[in-house]
């Protein structure tokens, strides 16, 4: 009998997959299947989709694929930048709040293609300094 690493009577919540695809050590093969990202991440269907009418998240019963996130580094001569989408979108903004880089405004998600959907992007609005 072998012995496993996960106890049978455990429950294993997976909370996210980091899967690296197009990858391969040798790129003079071109028979390589090749998946084109673009298309896959509009393409995939998620189980949590944004409303944008109400400005809310969808949610399904749990297990589900809750969130995709595909970020691409881009070098250029001097230096690259980064492109980010995130599907849903990440939100709600913080109330009296605004992103500098998507110029969503609370209560808002940011976009899709937000490039820092994070709370360093954010600046207060007018209302936010009253």
């Amino acid at each position: 009998m072998s012995d496993s690493i996960i106890d049978s009577n455990s429950i294993i919540n997976i909370y996210g997959i980091n899967y690296f695809i197009n990858k391969s050590p040798d790129t003079s093969r071109i028979d390589l299947h090749v998946l084109d990202l673009n298309i896959l991440k509009e393409e995939l269907k998620l189980d949590y989709n944004y409303d944008e009418d109400n400005s809310t998240i969808q949610k399904s019963q749990q297990p589900a694929f809750t969130q995709l996130t595909y970020n691409v580094r881009e070098t250029i001569t001097n230096g690259g930048y980064s492109t980010s989408y995130n599907r849903p979108p990440i939100g709600p903004i913080e109330n009296y709040c605004y992103c500098s880089y998507c110029n969503n405004i609370s209560p808002s998600f940011h976009t899709e293609t937000c490039p820092f959907p994070e709370s360093k992007s954010l600046n207060l609005t007018i209302e936010g300094i009253y």
